[in-house]
């Protein structure tokens, strides 16, 4: 049974036309499916990376800002413990006698904390707690209770080395009660000239001031931040249910036992569902910052994108499977009536005539059989067996035109798999070309200073692949303009120009984004060859003359970068601003756009909306 089904599989794969078919379909299949696993997983693998390491600067950052707002508190603690008044109203409570005077001195000093405290909206209360005295000060929200120096905590805050101790959120037992919870600074206060404790100073910080630190990142529906001390207990979420207790997260007790230079992000699986946790340390306060997103959040694109690819391989496979069939039946189809009428012929009809109407190899094999035939009918006594023999070397001769054919579409596949698996400087290269035509194209008329910087970076690591180390360029920005909205493209042609017409092989290229009073001053310059004064007063001429339209390749298409950056500028900015370029033979030239300076996308797209579109290059 076995060997009969054998006999029959073998009988029917055997056929031209099945193997065609199967060698057809394995060289469009295996290719598109090999293609499309390395893509989505190098994909999958790349955009982990990227925001793994977005996520992570975005925490530390996040942690600079906490601990700018705690310095900021310390700053007032040491900014009243140091205040010659406090500490003479101190003096007078700790040494007097009189409840009079006492409570004139106390009431001195509520007042003298009050003014301060108004200084730093951050804090809503401030008690001094008198040594040896069973006495609180208090301005605004009271943040211990009566019975706190008893507790392990003050204990704990005296007995640290350390002038100032962090406490985590508490909830708020005040009679006012404006905030629920708050987060509490201790510190104590030194007498100057004795240098004992006669007091300690406790200022309450209101937790919204801590969320805000974090509350601006958007990290999904599932995602959240939340900031927690050593001991893993939550000092700061968005969802204060969870404040005060400790963060019931699986993934805290690797982040508490980290050490110096562990990674900063890892996954973890909080309720069946994968999280990209990363966090950084507070250096004010040793409290950790943690992001976890989903990765279903996170990879939400590519995974719609790899269900896409996966139903266009299945209509791939089927328009594979159809072309291959319709491929391999177009070509066997008639080499299966010739091996018929060969058969016939076999079994002793010499009458057959084979019509396969095609011009490719095989109906010349046909015409070559047909014609075979016609000379057997006339030489059949002499050249019978001869002419089968050559109809037998004609076979073979098709054979030899179809396994070249095969062999061909072999190494174009060869060819595609190593086109797909490029070196790291090619791979380098295509990545960024394709981040310039993703920024030039991404709808936007205006982007950020630091997002034109990137493109320009782009462009020039690409143009240093290109002239090697020759090429050198220096970036001077001004921080305070990294946030400033631009047109897109402004400033590229301006670097195009230097390399290309400037320093052509070598050189450096300096770019300069400096404030100016009210504008924005951007300068691109040169060590290049320069120009001589007749070449650039013709150069400035052609600019100021220049019409809406940019000169056509019949005026010679020079520098028509350069006036395309001068159209845009008055397009979007007005006549009152432009372009200005200083040039010296030999040594350099330096151009020089002027602008306004704009933090809000809306007052440049109102600027730039009376403007025609079409001028926007």
């Amino acid at each position: 049974m076995f060997g009969q089904w054998n006999r029959l599989s073998r009988s029917f794969f055997g056929r031209l036309q099945w193997k065609l078919f199967i060698f057809f379909l394995i060289l469009t299949v295996i290719p598109a499916i090999v293609i499309g696993y390395v893509l989505y997983n190098n994909s999958y693998k790349a955009i982990e990376e990227k925001t793994g390491l977005y996520s992570e600067q975005i925490m530390v950052q996040s942690a600079g800002r906490l601990d700018a707002l705690l310095t900021g508190i310390e700053d007032i603690s040491l900014q009243i413990v140091s205040s010659i008044d406090i500490q003479q109203s101190i003096r007078e409570i700790s040494a007097e006698d009189n409840d009079k005077v006492r409570d004139r001195a106390a009431d001195k000093l509520k007042k003298k904390l009050g003014q301060i405290l108004s200084s730093k909206r951050e804090i809503v209360g401030a008690q001094i707690l008198m040594t040896g005295q069973d006495l609180a000060i208090t301005s605004g929200e009271t943040m211990v209770p009566d019975d706190y120096k008893l507790s392990n905590e003050y204990t704990q805050a005296m007995s640290r080395t350390e002038p100032v101790y962090w406490r985590g959120t508490i909830q708020n037992h005040s009679p006012s009660m404006l905030y629920e919870y708050l987060t509490t600074l201790t510190r104590k206060i030194y007498d100057p000239s004795s240098g004992t404790v006669v007091g300690t100073l406790v200022l309450g910080t209101k937790e919204f001031a801590l969320a805000d630190t974090f509350s601006y990142i958007d990290l999904g529906p599932n995602g959240f931040v939340f900031i927690m001390d050593k001991e893993g207990k939550v000092v700061s979420h968005l969802s204060k249910k969870k404040l005060t207790k400790p963060a019931e997260y699986s993934f805290v007790p690797q982040i508490v036992d980290s050490q110096e230079g562990d990674q900063r992000m890892f996954s973890s699986s909080l309720d069946g569902q994968k999280f990209m946790v990363t966090y950084a340390k507070s250096t004010a306060t040793g409290w950790y910052v943690v992001s976890a997103i989903p990765y279903s959040y996170l990879m939400e694109r590519i995974v719609s994108v790899g269900k896409f690819s996966i139903q266009l391989d299945l209509v791939l496979l089927v328009l594979a499977v159809v072309i291959s069939l319709s491929i391999s039946i177009s070509i066997s189809r008639p080499v299966q009536r010739l091996a018929d009428a060969m058969r016939k012929v076999e079994g002793g009809d010499l009458k057959v005539f084979v019509n396969l109407n095609s011009n490719n190899e095989i109906g010349i094999l046909g015409s070559s059989f047909n014609r075979m035939l016609k000379r057997i009918n006339q030489l059949i006594d002499r050249v019978y067996e001869a002419e089968i023999l050559q109809k037998d070397a004609e076979i073979k001769a098709l054979q030899s035109q179809i396994n070249p054919h095969f062999l061909y579409n072999t190494l174009s596949v060869i060819d595609s798999i190593a086109t797909v698996k490029q070196e790291k400087e090619i791979s380098s290269i295509t990545q960024m070309l394709a981040d310039i035509f993703r920024y030039s194209t991404n709808g936007n008329d205006v982007a950020t200073i630091d997002e034109e910087v990137g493109q320009l970076q782009r462009y020039l690591h690409i143009q240093k692949t290109r002239y090697g180390d020759d090429l050198r360029w220096q970036f001077i920005i001004d921080p305070n303009v990294r946030d400033c909205q631009i047109v897109k493209l402004l400033i590229q042609p301006l670097v195009e120009n230097a390399v290309i017409h400037g320093i052509r092989k070598a050189g450096t290229i300096k770019v300069f984004i400096l404030p100016d009073g009210d504008h924005l001053a951007i300068a691109v310059q040169d060590n290049g060859a320069g120009m001589t004064d007749e070449e650039l007063n013709s150069l400035v001429q052609r600019l100021e003359t220049s019409s809406n339209r940019l000169r056509s390749k019949t005026d010679g298409g020079a520098h028509i970068g350069l006036a395309n950056v001068c159209h845009r500028i008055k397009s979007f900015y007005g006549d009152a601003f432009g372009l200005t370029i200083v040039s010296s033979e030999g040594l350099g030239t330096k151009v020089t756009i002027t602008i306004p300076i704009v933090r809000d996308t809306s007052q440049l797209t109102q600027t730039s909306s009376n403007s025609p579109s079409d001028n926007i290059a």
